[in-house]
């Protein structure tokens, strides 16, 4: 898959590359441990389940990575899903048409994103302020819209969006499957997703050939919103309707996808492939965490800490290779003056 067409010398020059080393073994003792603590996690049945139970963040974090690849971040992406899932829960309940409701969470959740875009890119207010005030409106907005029932119940034939099985998969695996390919080609082949890795590596140089940046971030985000969108679908669906707080802190499992994946937190950087990898490790892990019955308490307490390591890493990487080209522009010069 595509790095964003950037042609990295320093890959192959640079020295102590221990660190992109050190998530495939962590990756591989942990594999280890599963199939000797919890065999039955790699039974066909439940790597499928896996799948499906990642639709939801798989959906959502290819709008992640392209914000992540921009330099920004979007912490209302859980906020979204809950909103736009009650939306479309509501209206199907009172109109019964699928297809409405379809359109509506899909047109809800542009009009967010065009609220997070329209912030960052138009009154260059930072995305964490912005997002973080849209994740607290939705979220009081979802719950508003739900009721004081604390659920809304669309029936069973609303689960027809997420529940159809297709050659053996949930339709709501197809949907986030179609979805990875189409952007993977966007990201990877289009001028647009050429943009999105400009932005991220040096956005004043974009801006000074001429692109209109705030045009592509506004975008950015309004495709964010509309992939948050379908995930509010399929989280609904699944469930035949929603509840209070559904999806919130999605956006958790999104960073760490997108950070597993290989993408870089400072934007610019990443290989859109290993987004699926990245997804699937953390909708394994969060299987996994279910299948041992681990204590909701510790539960979060051991997100937060895989959060806090996968981040971790990423800095420490991008640190030795920042070392790494600082090395070899000191050894450079030191020739040059050799040689004069």
């Amino acid at each position: 898959m595509c790095d964003g067409g950037t042609i990295n010398m320093t890959k192959r020059i640079l020295p102590g590359r221990g660190i992109n080393y050190l998530k495939p073994a962590i990756l591989l003792i942990f594999a280890v441990y599963i199939a000797i603590r919890v065999p039955i996690f790699f039974s066909p049945a439940n790597l499928i389940s896996v799948i499906s139970q990642g639709a939801v963040i798989g959906v959502a974090s290819i709008g992640m990575s392209m914000v992540i690849l921009a330099g920004e971040i979007d912490i209302s992406v859980g906020a979204i899903i809950y909103c736009t899932g009650a939306i479309a829960s509501e209206i199907f309940i009172e109109t019964g048409n699928l297809p409405f409701a379809v359109l509506a969470a899909i047109a809800s959740g542009a009009l967010f994103g065009a609220i997070n875009g329209f912030g960052v890119a138009k009154l260059k207010i930072p995305s964490m302020i912005t997002t973080l005030a849209v994740s607290n409106i939705l979220s009081g907005l979802g719950s508003i819209i739900i009721g004081s029932d604390s659920t809304l119940a669309a029936g069973s034939a609303y689960k027809v969006l997420s529940q159809t099985k297709i050659l053996g998969l949930l339709s709501s695996s197809w949907i986030y499957l179609l979805l990875f390919a189409v952007f993977a080609v966007v990201i990877c082949k289009t001028r647009f997703g050429r943009y999105i890795y400009a932005i991220g590596d040096n956005q004043d140089a974009l801006r000074a050939s001429g692109i209109r940046v705030d045009r592509v971030m506004m975008a950015i985000f309004i495709l964010t919103g509309m992939l948050c969108g379908v995930g509010g679908l399929i989280a609904t669906s699944r469930l035949g309707g929603t509840q209070f707080n559904l999806s919130l802190g999605t956006e958790v499992y999104c960073i760490a996808a997108v950070v597993v994946g290989g993408i870089s937190m400072s934007g610019g950087r990443g290989n859109i492939g290993g987004l699926f990898l990245g997804v699937f490790i953390v909708a394994a892990l969060d299987n996994l965490l279910r299948l041992m019955s681990v204590n909701v308490y510790m539960y979060n307490v051991i997100w937060g800490i895989v959060i806090f390591l996968v981040v971790l890493l990423d800095v420490l990487e991008k640190t030795q290779k920042t070392r790494g080209v600082r090395r070899i522009s000191l050894n450079l010069n030191k020739n040059q003056e050799k040689e004069r």
